[in-house]
C-alpha cells in the first residue's frame, strides 16, 4: 500500500459455521420488507436512511451458541454491536444510522451481552472504476426504454463467490473520507481500510472481506 493510498474491502456477514447465527424476527416486518423492495428509477434500494419507525426491533437466536463476535446476519440486515458503532462514529461521525434492536437467546430469554444495532449505511456512491476493474455491465430491462437501469457484475460469478480473481478498483475522489458506503452500481457494501483495521483492533469478527480494493 502506497503512502496516502485509500484501500477498501467489499464486506458481508460471513456464512462460516463458526460465526453464523440462526435468527428469528418477533416483530411484524411487513412494512420493513416492503420498504426494501421499493426501487428508484435505476433499481437502487440501499445506502439510504431506513425510517426508524418501520425497523423490526425484537429478535431471538435459536442456536445454543451466543453470537458475541459483533457482526452477523439477523434476517432483516446485519446486526452489529457497540464496538462497530464506536469505530464508525470515530471515523465518520453522524453519517450512518444504527437502529437499536433487542436480540435474545430463545433458550433462556437472555439478551446478548453487548448492545445490538441494525446496521444502516446511509451513503450511496457510484465509485467503481470500470477501466481498472474486472466487471461487466448487466441490464435487467431494455437499454432503449431504461438506459440508466444497469449494474456491475463480476463476470461468471459474484463478489462473494467469484468465478475468477476479484479485481475491483474505485475512484479515489468518490470515497475519500468515507468509513463505509454502498456502491449503487456494484450493489455491495464497502468498508474502508481504516474501518476494517479499527474493527479488527476492537476484536470484532464475523465479517467476510474481499481481497483489497484499490483506488485510482
Amino acid at each position: 500500500k502506497r503512502q496516502g493510498e485509500i484501500m477498501a474491502y467489499v464486506v458481508s456477514a460471513t456464512t462460516d459455521h463458526e460465526f453464523w447465527a440462526n435468527v428469528e424476527c418477533l416483530d411484524d416486518d411487513t412494512e420493513f420488507r416492503a420498504f426494501g423492495s421499493n426501487r428508484d428509477t435505476r433499481g437502487m434500494k440501499a445506502g439510504i436512511l431506513i425510517p426508524p419507525e418501520i425497523v423490526p426491533r425484537r429478535y431471538v437466536v435459536t442456536d445454543k451458541k451466543v453470537p458475541i463476535h459483533g457482526f452477523f446476519s439477523c434476517i432483516n440486515g446485519t446486526a452489529v454491536d457497540d464496538r462497530v458503532v464506536s469505530a464508525v462514529e470515530a471515523l465518520e461521525p453522524g453519517v450512518h444510522r444504527f437502529h437499536p434492536v433487542e436480540i435474545r437467546m430463545k433458550a433462556d430469554g437472555k439478551l446478548l451481552p453487548r448492545p445490538q444495532f441494525l446496521l444502516n449505511c446511509c451513503t450511496s456512491v457510484d465509485a467503481i472504476d470500470p477501466a481498472n476493474s474486472r466487471v461487466a455491465v448487466r441490464r435487467v430491462l431494455p437499454q432503449e426504454t431504461h438506459p440508466d437501469v444497469w449494474h456491475y457484475i463480476v463476470p461468471g460469478g459474484s463478489p462473494s463467490q467469484p468465478a475468477g480473481p476479484l479485481r475491483i478498483a474505485v475512484h479515489r475522489d468518490r470515497i475519500a473520507g468515507r468509513a463505509m458506503w454502498w456502491d449503487n452500481r456494484f450493489n455491495r457494501l464497502f468498508f474502508s481500510d481504516a474501518l476494517v483495521a479499527a474493527l479488527q483492533a476492537a476484536g470484532v469478527e464475523g465479517m467476510q472481506l474481499s481481497p483489497h480494493v484499490a483506488e485510482t
